[in-house]
């Protein structure tokens, strides 16, 4: 997160910086660790194959960055609320839904077999 801050800072003192900057924090957060936790709990290796897997993620970033990045561009609260107003807040509701899904997510760890080499 200090990264995203500084990042922020580094741009500039415009809202539309710390917007985006801080949501980026937020989907690196999600994507990492969310998503890490997801596929220990649903057994998606068993039934899809791991470029299906790469396909969503792909998809989950090009749907969520795009949202938050208009923020970068727009600079002020009222240009980049105004896409936001016109999108209904989709994307304030369900990235931080999909966040906090992925995160209260119980962890799992990898079992890793134990083999000797001779």
């Amino acid at each position: 997160m200090a990264t995203f801050i500084a990042s922020a800072l580094w741009h500039g003192f415009y809202p539309g910086f710390f917007v985006f900057f801080i949501a980026a924090a937020l989907l690196d957060l999600t994507t990492r660790s969310g998503f890490h936790r997801l596929k220990f709990v649903v057994p998606i290796r068993k039934v899809l194959p791991r470029w299906v897997e790469w396909l969503f993620l792909y998809a989950w970033m090009n749907f969520a960055f795009p949202y938050y990045a208009n923020a970068f561009f727009f600079l002020t609260f009222e240009r980049f609320n105004k896409l936001h107003r016109s999108l209904y807040w989709s994307g304030h509701v369900i990235i931080p839904l999909v966040a906090l899904v992925t995160l209260i997510l119980p962890k799992v760890k990898e079992v890793k077999s134990d083999k000797k080499k001779d």
